[in-house]
């Protein structure tokens, strides 16, 4: 049995894994820091938040979907990063709310061996990097408000959010 993990449970990681369930000869498990799937659409929350391409292009080619409009909003997104992790049965395959914090490969063993924020360590034989590239937001010095991490509630009035 080949052990997998794969770091970051975003559409890179839910891809990875989708494709690996097929091989029945792989066990693998997903880390994601944050509380939920999604990466990206998870982290960042705030009014307006949508892709800038059409909705169609983040549609895996395994799995169709109807998107409601051309260009999602970052709730369609999420919704579908949820549909497509409980159509494919991924969810015992998570390890949500766990950071990975250390990764070291052991030449003696050819395998990996895994450190999470909780202390505990798994060793593997491969590890699949699907960590995003936007999911840490970035905030502006002075008294600028910043929205990655707002909820839709967050009053607004007299922020400047750009």
């Amino acid at each position: 049995m080949i052990r997998v993990a794969i770091i970051g449970a975003g559409l890179g990681g839910i891809a990875a894994a989708v494709k690996l369930r097929r091989n029945k000869n792989v066990s693998y498990t997903i880390f994601e820091q944050s509380t939920g799937v999604g990466g990206t659409w998870f982290d960042n929350r705030y009014p307006g938040c949508e892709v800038d391409v059409h909705s169609h292009a983040y549609s895996f080619s395994f799995l169709t979907y109807d998107w409601p409009r051309t260009h999602a909003t970052q709730p369609e997104l999420l919704a579908y990063a949820e549909h497509v992790v409980d159509h494919f049965g991924l969810r015992p395959h998570l390890r949500l709310g766990t950071r990975v914090t250390d990764l070291v490969w052991e030449e003696s063993t050819s395998s990996y061996t895994l450190s999470t924020e909780h202390g505990d360590t798994e060793v593997f034989d491969v590890v699949i990097s699907a960590l995003g590239l936007l999911s840490v937001p970035r905030y502006p010095r002075g008294r600028a408000w910043t929205p990655s991490r707002a909820r839709a509630s967050t009053p607004r009035a007299g922020k400047n959010t750009t």
